[in-house]
């Protein structure tokens, strides 16, 4: 559990620094234990270096931090580093306040088969933020209105704040199957 705890500070640390690294010309996260998802495994003690908010290098254990060359030097102390998590299929991004109706973009009762829900993504809600504190780093956003069967297309954003993350548009089309009907069925069958 420990462990775990580990990753999600470094998960939320580098989250809050997000705006930090996408600025900066270079940042170096050094001292990390980094889950690569590829046949390299883990590597301890590794550095991390991104320029202009993209991974550019993964450097295994060095014996000399001083020879990292950054703009940015972020001492990550041990902690883990993993991928970042990908969230499907929910509405983050469309719906700042569920209770308000004018912060929900999701439901267009005109919705058809050609809804692009890209036109109405929020970027800088404060939802994404907190999506990006847990470590979820792309998103499925989809539409949930429309009064026939198709609701609209599936998007796909990265969660980075900035008003250019619609990475994709008519990424899957939505569609609600299933019967609508009032109350039990069981009431009907006395």
């Amino acid at each position: 559990m420990k462990k775990f705890n580990q990753s999600l500070v470094v998960g939320a640390m580098l989250a809050s620094l997000t705006p930090i690294i996408a600025s900066a010309a270079t940042t170096a996260i050094t001292n990390v234990k980094v889950y690569t998802s590829t046949e390299q495994g883990v590597l301890d003690s590794a550095t991390v270096v991104i320029e202009d908010g993209h991974i550019i290098a993964v450097n295994a254990k060095q014996s000399n931090d001083s020879a990292v060359i950054a703009d940015n030097i972020i001492d990550a102390k041990g902690s883990v580093l993993t991928p970042g998590f990908i969230g499907s299929m929910n509405y983050l991004g469309l719906v700042e306040i569920g209770q308000e109706k004018i912060t929900r973009d999701v439901n267009a009762k005109d919705a058809d088969i050609s809804f692009d829900p890209s036109l109405a993504f929020n970027p800088k809600s404060s939802a994404i933020a907190f999506a990006r504190k847990g470590g979820i780093s792309r998103n499925i956003v989809v539409p949930g209105g429309g009064e026939s069967i198709f609701s609209g297309q599936a998007i796909e954003v990265e969660l980075t704040g900035h008003w250019d993350s619609v990475v994709a548009t008519e990424k899957a089309v939505l569609v609600q199957l299933g019967a609508v009907h009032e109350g039990s069925r069981i009431i009907g069958m006395q």
